[in-house]
């Protein structure tokens, strides 16, 4: 059952009905537009112009070791070796088991190499991946993972490939090692060559700052959505 309005004469009250429908269209239209903004908002890569710097243009491949985890790490492998430590696999948001040994201490830059690829993801402390997820070891002291980050993913992301499905949406991608190491990112250097690990942290935290407004943006937006 469910009511309706009606008039004091106990006719349907058919222009209250229509305000009733407008108003929950206008509702309608306004989550769709948030939707889209927060698609937008999800999607949106700021680069930070820094044609001020003193810069080498330099291959992935010199900055970094890049690997590839190990295929044997399945959710099966993570049930036969419970243990504390996680594995990483192509998502970013949670491991895919937990086993009883480690591969890597540390503070690392991972990317997924399958599923929707060229997402990076800082991982700290002792863990290990699998083979949908590639690892980054720094080959030179004054590299601050950070500010790789932020200016690699966007041209990982653009480098990813796969099949589009309906509506252009990505169905699958890949971003394999041997695609990163040809990557090229221009390093902030000082007078003598070395790499500018100061300017790169400056950068950084005014990438960081800008993911910060990201977040509370979104925060908001979600907020709107709630609203009946």
């Amino acid at each position: 059952f469910f009511k309706l309005p009606v008039l004091s004469n106990g006719d349907f009250d058919i222009k209250h009905q229509n305000s009733v429908v407008e108003k929950h269209n206008i509702i309608k239209d306004i989550r769709q537009t948030i939707n889209l903004y927060k698609k937008q908002l999800q999607t949106l890569d700021v680069l930070i112009d820094a044609e001020f710097l003193e810069y080498i243009p330099t291959l992935i491949g010199d900055l970094f070791d890049v690997r590839k985890g190990l295929s044997k790490y399945t959710k099966s492998y993570g049930q036969s070796n419970r243990g504390e430590y996680p594995v990483y696999s192509a998502s970013n948001l949670a491991p895919l088991t937990h086993i009883d040994t480690y591969d890597y201490n540390g503070r690392y830059l991972t990317w997924a190499t399958n599923g929707f690829a060229g997402y990076i993801k800082i991982i700290e402390g002792r863990f290990s991946i699998n083979g949908d997820r590639g690892l980054l070891i720094p080959k030179d002291i004054n590299i601050d993972i950070g500010f790789i980050k932020y200016v690699l993913e966007p041209k990982l992301r653009a480098l990813a490939k796969g099949r589009k499905g309906d509506n252009g949406k990505d169905e699958f991608t890949k971003v394999y090692p041997d695609m990163l190491k040809s990557v090229l990112i221009d390093m902030p250097t000082l007078p003598n060559g070395d790499f500018d690990l100061g300017k790169q942290k400056q950068i950084a935290e005014r990438y960081e700052q800008i993911e910060n407004i990201k977040r509370l943006l979104l925060m908001e937006l979600n907020k709107l959505q709630e609203v009946d």
